[in-house]
């Protein structure tokens, strides 16, 4: 699992045995080349965390039509209506982090 944005406490779950069955192989934050780090550490799944400072979500997504596999996507926004876009622009899942 590669970590885009960090994700708080769920991080810290996984690092502690947590989830057993998942390892956190990369974590980036929003300033770096996220979509070379996951063509070189090729994780099963992506954790991307999203927030109002970030380039449109179909934007971040197609960048990932490049790489020579396709990773699961799971998009976490804060914005409930971002949900079809994400979907829509090829994410695997989609959660709201303000849905209580």
């Amino acid at each position: 699992m590669i970590i885009c944005q960090r994700v708080a406490g769920f991080v810290l779950d996984l690092r502690r045995g947590q989830e057993p069955d998942m390892e956190v192989v990369a974590e980036m934050d929003g300033s770096t080349d996220w979509v070379s780090q996951v063509a070189v550490v090729q994780p099963d799944i992506i954790l991307l965390q999203r927030n109002s400072n970030c380039p449109p979500v179909a934007e971040e997504l197609s960048k990932l039509q490049a790489l020579t596999f396709q990773p699961k996507v799971v998009v976490l926004d804060t914005q409930s209506e971002q949900r079809s876009i994400a979907l829509a622009s090829g994410a695997n899942g989609f959660v709201c982090t303000s849905d209580r």
